[in-house]
């Protein structure tokens, strides 16, 4: 479960590190009830815990800023993406301060900053082989862009960043343990830091990596665990006293997923043995994506027509942004895998539906016709 956040800051303004959490509940074998936890949260906006459901979250603010004659002088906008669903999760932040003041004048600047949570937790990944203590890890994939960005010119005392973290917790009848980070990754405008999973993850490019755990856990086998993926982001960007117009940014957006591989063995494990998992998608070994929340139809792809039946059947915020976010997902691709794919807006929407409309409707026309008996002349 997630139990805590914290969020410190330099003397500059900026986000520069956050401080995770993790605890975990002691699952005894006989108690599985192969039922999935979800969590998601924005700080200081919305959280979700426990939720038997996926969860996603979405948030962007803005604030403008004025001086005492209430001229604009920056505009601050901070951004938010959490989501959990089967095997995966997902986050994004985005920090963003755009000065247009020839000398910002405010003293002790100005700053926003960003930052997201979310989680995964199974309680019936079970290990099945003969009897005895085995040595398991698990392996990961993590695909997203991490970046920091300045563009000024003439006085510039900016400050951006941006942070991201991938852990697991994991927990049986054998012991566990509750924050195990599998690597992270932090940047400014000057320097780089890097560890485990993100050892070799590029600036300013999307790109993938793999992992295994940092550690083999000795396990009996038949045995249940409990197993938890997390991913935290944080984003910052600040304006000094003086400064001369430009922005700054930081931006850690992983919206393509932190979780299992979406191919070969999720656990790496001694011959005959191996894993599954109901509520996790895990058979035989091996990660099966579900189909993409969003899917109302059932068809195996999240489209137009999905819109449909949600404002039929749902129409909460929470299901629309299932469908935003899973638009042009194809089954078995899983949430937020696979290419960007343009959402329609609401207008094109509402075309798309009065043409799908007029298409049916010249169908029954068409079948009335056909179906019209005939006249004897």
């Amino acid at each position: 479960m997630l139990l805590n956040n914290r969020v410190f800051f330099a003397e500059t303004g900026i986000l520069i590190q956050a401080a995770f959490l993790i605890a975990t509940v002691v699952l005894l074998p006989e108690t599985v009830l192969a039922v999935p936890l979800f969590n998601a949260s924005i700080p200081g906006i919305e959280t979700v815990n426990a939720s038997p459901d996926p969860v996603f979250l979405s948030n962007r603010t803005e604030r403008v800023d004025k001086d005492g004659a209430n001229n604009v002088i920056g505009q601050a906008t901070h951004e938010g993406i959490a989501a959990a669903s089967y095997g995966q999760v997902r986050g994004s932040s985005n920090a963003d301060y755009l000065n247009v003041h020839p000398h910002f004048p405010i003293f002790f600047g100005a700053m926003t900053g960003a930052q997201e949570d979310s989680a995964f937790i199974l309680d019936d990944l079970v290990i099945t082989g003969p009897p005895g203590n085995i040595l398991v890890s698990f392996n990961y994939t993590v695909s997203g862009t991490i970046e920091a960005s300045i563009v000024a010119t003439g006085n510039s005392p900016y400050t951006a960043g941006a942070q991201v973290e991938a852990l697991i917790s994991y927990q049986s009848s054998f012991g566990g343990a509750g924050n195990v980070s599998i690597g992270q990754m932090s940047v400014d405008t000057a320097n780089v830091s890097r560890s485990g999973i993100f050892s070799t993850f590029p600036v300013k490019s999307a790109a993938t990596a793999t992992g295994t755990s940092p550690e083999n856990l000795t396990f009996a086998g038949d045995t249940a665990l409990q197993f938890g993926l997390r991913l935290v982001t944080s984003a910052g960007a600040g304006v000094g006293f003086g400064a001369e117009p430009g922005r700054a940014n930081g931006y850690a957006s992983f919206t393509n997923a932190f979780g299992f591989p979406p191919s070969g063995p999720v656990a790496n494990l001694p011959a005959g043995y191996t894993l599954n998992s109901v509520s996790g998608h895990i058979v035989n070994n091996q990660f099966v994506a579900p189909d993409p929340a969003g899917d109302y139809n059932n068809d195996g792809t999240v489209d137009a027509a999905d819109y449909v039946v949600w404002r039929k059947t749902d129409g909460t915020q929470a299901g629309y942004n299932f469908w935003r976010a899973n638009f042009g997902q194809p089954a078995g691709s899983g949430a937020g895998a696979g290419a960007i794919v343009a959402v329609p807006e609401p207008t094109t929407l509402v075309l798309i539906l009065l043409g799908t409309s007029a298409f049916f409707s010249r169908r029954a026309s068409l079948s009335h016709k056909l179906m019209r008996p005939r006249h004897s002349p």
